[in-house]
């Protein structure tokens, strides 16, 4: 039996359910990761990258769709603990969700938008414990209550599906020779 390197480059391969093969690359230090991390998607495209200090996440962390655009990016503290302001994106590349964290917990004002760029709900934190209400809007921006604005996420659900179907209907009908 070999013995596990405990410094210097680390890579590994590995098959995911939904995502293809990601390939890990990153530094050891002691046998922990240290440094730079990267993940790759099955086409060469980042899927992550971080950095980490003795196995723990820390700073900056960006994740990306398999199209290269952005789809979250976070902070973390020393503790590797998300802190600090955090964006997601939808696949247009428009703003899906932003806002801050503190020890891991939401605080401040959280917002989530439609694809169109909309804001969609407004809800204000501290420490973790939510303040008041939240504020639902539709996609023109006039303010909804709860079950419209659960309405209105359903029907673009509905939207999106059938635009997926109407893109993919054509390749059941391949005929194999």
């Amino acid at each position: 039996m070999g013995k596990k390197k405990k410094n210097g480059p680390y890579k590994k391969s590995s098959w995911t359910s939904h995502l293809g093969r990601l390939t890990e690359k990153g530094k050891l230090k002691n046998g922990k990761l240290d440094g730079v991390f990267e993940i790759y998607y099955d086409n060469d495209q980042l899927y992550t990258r971080g950095n980490y200090t003795e196995g723990i996440p820390v700073g900056l962390w960006e994740y990306f769709y398999d199209s290269g655009l952005l789809q979250r990016k976070t902070h973390y503290n020393e503790q590797g603990e998300e802190d600090g302001y955090f964006e997601k994106y939808h696949e247009n590349g428009k703003l899906a969700d932003t806002g801050y964290y503190k020890n891991a917990e939401f605080d401040g004002l959280h917002k989530m938008f439609y694809e169109n760029g909309q804001v969609s709900m407004r809800r204000w934190y501290n420490d973790g414990q939510a303040l008041g209400d939240p504020e639902y809007f539709n996609q023109d921006g006039e303010p909804i209550d709860f079950d419209e604005y659960l309405a209105e996420l359903e029907e673009l659900e509905e939207e999106r599906a059938a635009e997926e179907l109407e893109m993919t209907s054509g390749e059941f009908y391949v005929e194999h020779f």
